[in-house]
């Protein structure tokens, strides 16, 4: 009988961008127009930042993106907790929380700031990290979630769709 031996990779999970898509709850409450940025959000200077804490409801009403459906069969296929690397500001924690306890059992969460993140990604060997931020030294083990802001970016593997994230996921 031949065995062959796979490398287990871990795979970790961004939160807003990859699972949790606010820009669309933000633009309606707002009445804002989309931007390539995340940093621009209309002529009065106003972040994204800003306009949640004028309401953090919106972090628990956003609406997850095309991804999570995907995401929600391999976390059950792989039979392990979704584990979230995400840097969010303390009063958005909680609700952030709420939010993803929404759509996955038993989320582990890390929260680390972007120069963390790639830090600890890099001493994790076997870990790859399904991210958007678009400030990265490099993307060897990031796999991309593409979006107007990151198009820039190079990198070896972008998702752009459903079935790209399927590939990568499930090795076809």
């Amino acid at each position: 009988m031949l065995v062959v031996l796979m490398e287990i990779k871990k795979i970790v999970f961004d939160i807003d961008g990859v699972l949790r898509n606010l820009y669309p709850i933000i633009r309606r409450k707002y009445n804002l127009w989309s931007p390539s940025k995340y940093e621009d959000w209309d002529d009065k200077g106003y972040n994204i930042y800003d306009l949640v804490e004028k309401d953090y409801s919106v972090l628990v009403k956003a609406k997850p993106t095309k991804y999570v459906k995907e995401i929600q069969k391999f976390i059950e296929i792989t039979r392990r907790p979704i584990e979230i690397w995400s840097h969010q500001p303390a009063d958005w924690v909680p609700h952030t929380e709420e939010w993803a306890k929404l759509y996955f059992d038993n989320p582990i969460f890390l929260w680390l700031k972007p120069e963390e993140k790639y830090n600890r990604l890099q001493k994790e060997k076997n870990t790859i990290l399904i991210e958007d931020n678009p400030n990265f030294k490099d993307y060897n083990r990031v796999w991309l979630i593409s979006h107007p802001y990151n198009e820039d970016v190079k990198c070896d593997v972008r998702i752009r769709t459903l079935k790209d994230l399927r590939g990568k996921l499930y090795g076809s």
